[in-house]
């Protein structure tokens, strides 16, 4: 996830954990240099949490970091809300902005519209992501973009990420519906189904007369 982060994750959100990678780099290395002078026995990088409250190497206080974060969590969020609850918002989210990626005009009908993830950055990033030209819309023929998400959650199939991490189905229906009844209603229709459905444009003459020859726009024909 880490050499993927730039491309899934807010500008300042990258920044902020850059610039506490690089920190906590630095504490090693401080940590180090005083572990050799003193003759300790020293600890690997890889020993060393990354989370610290006192950024001191020698000390493990990442319970106490977790700890805190999800008090925060909670007052900002809701009593109800737990560390793997955001994992579920990920998930769902990532759904929505997957979708996107396809169906750019999606997004206007989410009340996080004006969030990072849907502006054009966001969008175009999460397309490099998955494989695809940042400014064209992901094809319907893209059937490996699940697998980059897969691996993200580190799932072996769709069938724990579908049945349990997502939450955003509705909103995805209501879109693929719309599309599917707008392409329906705008289906140009030929002359003998028209004859067939329209009683009074049966002759070519009166079909030349007409319009439009859209599904929706001769349905209101039948009904006259």
């Amino acid at each position: 996830m880490t050499t993927t982060l730039h491309l899934i994750a807010p500008p300042k959100v990258v920044d902020a954990i850059r610039s506490y990678t690089d920190q906590r780099r630095i504490d090693y290395d401080v940590y180090l240099r005083d572990a050799r002078k003193k003759k300790e026995e020293v600890l690997l990088r890889k020993e060393v949490y990354l989370l610290s409250t006192t950024r001191d190497c020698r000390n493990n206080t990442a319970k106490t970091v977790v700890r805190d974060a999800l008090v925060n969590l909670k007052e900002q969020a809701g009593p109800e809300a737990d560390l793997h609850l955001l994992r579920h918002s990920f998930a769902s989210h990532l759904f929505l902005r997957w979708y996107t990626c396809r169906y750019p005009g999606f997004s206007k009908q989410l009340a996080d519209q004006s969030h990072w993830f849907f502006k054009k950055e966001g969008i175009e990033n999460l397309r490099i992501f998955f494989g695809e030209a940042p400014r064209e819309p992901v094809s319907e023929a893209n059937i490996t973009a699940f697998i980059h998400i897969i691996k993200l959650f580190g799932h072996k199939t769709t069938n724990t990420l579908f049945q349990v991490y997502i939450h955003s189905f509705y909103e995805v229906m209501q879109h693929a519906l719309k599309r599917v009844h707008k392409k329906d209603d705008d289906e140009i229709l030929r002359g003998k189904l028209i004859t067939e459905l329209v009683p009074n444009m049966r002759s070519r003459k009166s079909q030349l007369k007409l319009k439009s020859r859209k599904a929706k726009d001769l349905v209101k024909l039948i009904n006259l």
